[in-house]
């Protein structure tokens, strides 16, 4: 990525970081779950420990990452290497592809084409 590019995309991320962390939600427990990101042009960053919101706004500004994630388990220590992380509990998450159910209504709901 050229370095105009990713600066346009940094100051972009980061504006909407500041003006719009009201949309973004913050998990139930985040003080118990593993937390990640990656930067524009860079690796993984992960075992990051995030006590509330607060904190979780603050490493989004300070780092500007084009992808964050929140692990669905809860830990004892969640910025711990994984085998020592104590593992509770986790939420029962479903990721279902509507294009995986065959509906008959599935071609009123399947834009094949651009619009735009």
């Amino acid at each position: 990525m050229h370095e105009n590019d990713l600066k346009l995309l940094e100051e972009s991320f980061k504006k909407y970081y500041f003006d719009h962390f009201d949309l973004i939600h913050v998990p139930d427990r985040p003080s118990e779950r593993e937390f990640g990101y990656q930067q524009f042009n860079s690796g993984m960053a992960r075992h990051l420990a995030i006590k509330n919101d607060k904190e979780l706004r603050l490493m989004l500004m300070n780092n500007v990452p084009s992808d964050v994630y929140c692990s669905n388990a809860y830990y004892s220590f969640p910025n711990l290497p994984m085998a020592e992380k104590d593992w509770k509990e986790a939420d029962l998450i479903f990721d279902i592809d509507s294009k995986d159910l065959n509906l008959d209504c599935r071609k009123d709901h399947t834009c094949t084409k651009c619009q735009s």
